[in-house]
């Protein structure tokens, strides 16, 4: 899936966008969507989301709907998934997963924890970030190649989108909130990758430790994710890559 495809429209319902996300993850990660246009059930016993506005709730209720689908496409029963530390989600024993949503779309991805250490995906809106944002965002190396381009604050939304879904995978296993500028991503057009390099150490990710990835535009959207697999060796520095 090339990540140069620009297709345009703002539209996309959720199914779509759990496919195409799915083709940005290994085959046992499993994908699924709920499309806030239509009214998700309420959550679980188990399941608070806390003092929210009723957006939120709703976007709540959306995500833990996601949620489901891809636990019973995974072949899982349906049950609670609260909220823990950090507000994650606290995933079923034997089981790794990752949520996002933009707009109306709610997106979820699961997967078997003996193959994964963890997952993270993230989804944006494909439109151009604020100029003002890009120094929270991207590092000085990042702004200087997306300043270069004529479509660089459209990109930094895939920068912005591939840093959310690295972070999230490296969650729980550091437990550590990281800067977006303690993070430098590469985009890879060609191959519709990234790599995300940490600027310093996190948990077991020493400074110079890389996590790659894949992002794509699609129907409206930025798509980013990252699997961190149990068949090879965690990327720990600069000596392990």
């Amino acid at each position: 899936m090339m990540a140069a495809d620009l297709s345009p429209g703002a539209g996309v319902r959720a199914e779509l966008a759990a496919a195409a996300l799915a083709l940005l993850l290994p085959p046992r990660v499993t994908v699924a969507g709920f499309d806030l246009r239509d009214d998700p059930p309420p959550p679980l016993p188990g399941e608070d989301p806390g003092r929210a506005v009723p957006r939120r709730q709703r976007e709540f209720a959306g995500g833990r709907a996601a949620v489901r689908r891809a636990l019973a496409l995974m072949g899982q029963p349906p049950v609670a998934v609260p909220v823990g530390p950090g507000r994650a989600p606290v995933w079923p024993a034997g089981v790794v997963g990752s949520l996002t949503h933009t707009g109306p779309v709610c997106l979820a991805a699961v997967a078997p924890a003996p193959g994964f250490h963890a997952i993270g995906i993230d989804a944006e809106p494909d439109a151009p970030m604020p100029a003002d944002l890009l120094p929270a965002v991207c590092r000085a190396e990042e702004r200087a190649w997306l300043t270069a381009r004529s479509d660089g604050l459209r990109l930094a939304r895939a920068v912005f989108a591939a840093k959310e879904a690295a972070f999230k995978a490296q969650f729980p296993l550091t437990g550590a909130w990281l800067a977006f500028t303690e993070a430098l991503v590469t985009l890879d057009f060609a191959a519709g990758s990234f790599t995300l390099r940490f600027c310093r150490p996190a948990g077991p990710f020493a400074e110079g430790a890389e996590l790659p990835g894949r992002f794509a535009f699609r129907g409206g959207l930025v798509l980013a994710a990252v699997a961190i697999a149990r068949d090879g060796a965690l990327p720990l520095g600069p000596a392990a890559l």
